[in-house]
């Protein structure tokens, strides 16, 4: 093989890796699941995610991947607030801020290490699915701003 040449095997492990770490924590997969059979009429919650020292748009296999604990926003889709529940576009909006503020946290503490970028932020939506194991709720990951 060139160095031109793709490697598929190694994308297939970097799918994977992607797969396994860039999921939210269990903590907030439970809480999602008991407010959103709390609040019938809310549609997800949404939850900040951060990944130290990540670029854009690319992956590494190891990324380091953490929820930022005890932030949830219960959202709707839809442009205005149902409830307690704010608009889908809102709680994406304060995950960027939220996770971006802990992240730069992290980033000043690492200060000096071998990271030349701070990281990205992401979201993920964590939705009602019944028939899923173990809360009833399924999610989705969406890389922020």
């Amino acid at each position: 093989m060139t160095q031109t040449e793709p490697n598929f095997m190694t994308r297939g492990v970097l799918e994977q890796d992607m797969a396994d770490r860039w999921v939210p924590s269990g903590q907030a997969m439970a809480a999602a699941a008991v407010l959103l059979r709390a609040y019938p009429d809310a549609d997800m919650v949404v939850v900040p995610m951060i990944q130290p020292g990540k670029t854009r748009g690319w992956w590494t296999a190891g990324q380091e991947v953490r929820t930022v604990p005890g932030v949830l926003f219960l959202a709707v889709n839809a442009d205005e607030p149902r409830g307690p529940a704010i608009a889908y576009h809102h709680a994406r909006h304060l995950c960027d801020l939220v996770a971006g503020e802990v992240l730069a946290q992290d980033w000043k503490a690492r200060l000096g290490t071998c990271r030349v970028t701070p990281g990205t932020v992401s979201h993920v939506v964590i939705t009602r699915q019944p028939d899923e194991k173990p809360h009833g709720v399924r999610f989705a990951v969406f890389e922020g701003r």
